[in-house]
């Protein structure tokens, strides 16, 4: 007899400044959000492509973040820019030219001006096969979903 064990993870961390020990968070309103993603080749998972999953993705959370809404727009795929003062989503081998760790699936970058956050970068490691999945993830082994 063989068992086989699968495990999903999940990781955040609560930002909070060192100095009041509040946690940072966005203020009430909208938040600009470009993804520069991916928006041609459609993904083997479910057929949408890379920027319209990450999208979707920001839609969805916007149900839960209550004042702040993100507005996610989809631009020409490209690189972050390091603190621009422009959240980014982007596909990279490389965080700011910085080498990602072979076990590193994305980091968010993010910047802040006493407990109001400012700017947040997230950068996906590209050195990973990525795909996006609504239901069942036979068939798709080796492949990370971006939601």
């Amino acid at each position: 007899m063989m068992l086989a064990a699968t495990s999903v993870a999940w990781g955040y961390a609560v930002i909070t400044n060192p100095n009041t020990k509040l946690p940072i968070k966005w203020p009430a309103g909208p938040i600009a959000l470009q993804i520069k993603a991916d928006n041609l080749a459609a993904l083997a998972g479910d057929g949408s492509t890379r920027a319209s999953t990450i999208q979707a993705a920001a839609q969805i959370l916007n149900g839960v973040l209550g004042a702040a809404q993100f507005q996610p727009q989809i631009t020409a795929a490209g690189s972050a820019g390091n603190r621009n003062g422009v959240n980014e989503v982007v596909f990279a081998t490389t965080i700011y030219g910085s080498a990602f760790d072979a076990r590193t699936l994305a980091v968010t970058l993010s910047r802040h001006d006493g407990n109001a956050a400012t700017e947040a970068d997230v950068i996906f490691n590209s050195n990973h096969t990525w795909d996006s999945y609504r239901g069942t993830l036979s068939g798709h082994s080796g492949a990370y979903d971006i939601q």
